[in-house]
């Protein structure tokens, strides 16, 4: 039977096979899935009544959810009393539900509605309920669509959703709070999984990246990366040698943990500043390559162009202010314009933006990489690290001789440092909204 929205039927008895389909499912979004076990107020019992990717069966096994196939296993015999409502969903991370064109919700042996998503702005979409009336199980086509993501549906239903965890910790209480689903971590967690099976290196290096987050308290929150690359003449040598394909994938690695569409965005400079795109475990193979085929590269040097390109795009964002954005500057030379770029960091400093300069270039003898002892006019990177008359300290910076030189840990954790303690001011200033 197919069902129209709106209308319902009743459902077969049994175990119940239930599969959410879709006409198409774009590269680089993920779609979530999820059910909501409901009592009579419509709200969940607790944060275990969530179903999704990475709590994918309730607690006494009647909903499960296979996330590679989107089906459902329902056995309605064994919920519990309480429960009489159980809300099915589809979530387009990164993205509107449109770009999937229709949803499928099909049960085994039973009704099924297909609902029209093309053109629809709402990145969530209830699909259907099922729902118990007067001692029979019936299935109701929603189709109704939802502003936010997965947290603020999530929260809709009762859950306690701990994706944005506050940048200065509450204070102790006497007995432990219930535990809060972090979907930022259960993402990644997921990605990584899902991701093991294509790049296992790249997934190692994601991981070592976690491990120097987890070190600075509360870095490890949800944050838009940004990768700002220098492409003057003299960064040639380093794109021919692979040591840009390596710094790529180590800068992607980091912002896996982070960032949760699974990519960075990508600013390049010379003396222009020009959006290159975001970069993601599908692309960035071929990232460097990509570069060095470009006819708008190979100029001088100037910090300050790709530094407002960058705060006017992040300002442009809907949750710019509440969500941090984390940059990674790149360079191996001196800027041209150092008023510019002084100017920006400056002002820059009552918003939500972090800057790690990473420095490029021969180290004087005897020094090893990651040192401030600064080779070819470093030292103003090392200035805007330290320039006092900003509303906090924006900016961290290091310099390496080789971006190869450091293992994993050491770059990890020199990418690290200093971010957890600015999120903290940031937060008390009241740059960084909680």
């Amino acid at each position: 039977m197919q069902l129209s929205q709106g209308a319902n039927a009743p459902l077969p008895s049994g175990m119940l096979d239930i599969a959410v389909t879709f006409d198409a499912r774009p590269s680089g979004l993920d779609v979530d899935i999820s059910a909501y076990l409901l009592d009579a107020s419509g709200k969940v019992r607790g944060d275990t009544d969530m179903i999704f990717y990475n709590q994918p069966a309730s607690p006494e096994g009647a909903v499960r959810l296979d996330p590679a196939s989107g089906r459902f296993a329902v056995d309605l015999a064994r919920l519990p009393p309480a429960i009489e409502r159980i809300a099915i969903c589809v979530v387009v991370d990164g993205g509107s539900a449109g770009s999937l064109r229709a949803i499928t919700l099909a049960v085994g042996g039973g009704p099924s509605f297909r609902h029209e998503v093309a053109g629809t702005a709402e990145a969530a979409i209830i699909v259907a309920d099922l729902y118990l009336r007067q001692g029979q199980w019936k299935l109701r086509a929603v189709g109704q669509g939802f502003a936010g993501g997965l947290a603020p549906l999530a929260r809709s239903f009762g859950i306690d959703v701990a994706d944005e965890p506050a940048a200065v910790p509450a204070p102790p209480i006497a007995s432990p709070a219930p535990p809060k689903v972090d979907l930022h971590k259960a993402k990644v967690e997921q990605r990584l999984v899902t991701l093991e099976k294509q790049d296992k290196k790249l997934v190692s290096l994601a991981k070592a990246a976690g491990l120097s987050l987890a070190k600075q308290k509360g870095a490890d929150r949800p944050a838009r990366v940004w990768l700002i690359l220098d492409v003057s003449g003299s960064m040639r040598g380093l794109f021919k040698s692979g040591a840009v394909d390596r710094l790529a994938q180590r800068a992607l690695a980091y912002g896996l943990n982070l960032d949760d569409d699974g990519e960075i965005g990508v600013i390049l400079f010379d003396h222009r500043a020009t959006m290159f795109g975001n970069v993601n475990a599908g692309n960035y193979r071929t990232f460097a390559q990509d570069i060095q085929q470009r006819k708008d590269v190979w100029g001088t040097t100037d910090y300050g162009k790709a530094m407002q390109m960058l705060r006017e795009t992040a300002a442009r964002e809907s949750d710019f202010g509440r969500t941090p954005v984390y940059v990674i500057f790149v360079t191996d030379g001196g800027t041209e314009n150092r008023k510019l770029a002084e100017e920006q960091i400056k002002s820059a400093s009552s918003e939500a933006i972090f800057w790690k300069f990473m420095a490029i270039g021969p180290m004087p003898a005897g020094v090893k990489s990651g040192s401030r002892k600064l080779p070819r006019g470093f030292d103003f990177l090392a200035y805007l690290d330290d320039m006092p008359g900003r509303v906090v300290d924006n900016a961290d910076f290091f310099a390496v001789e080789d971006p190869d030189g450091p293992s994993d840990v050491e770059f990890f954790d020199l990418m690290s440092t200093e971010y957890g303690g600015w999120l903290d001011a940031a937060a008390k200033a009241g740059v960084l909204k909680r």
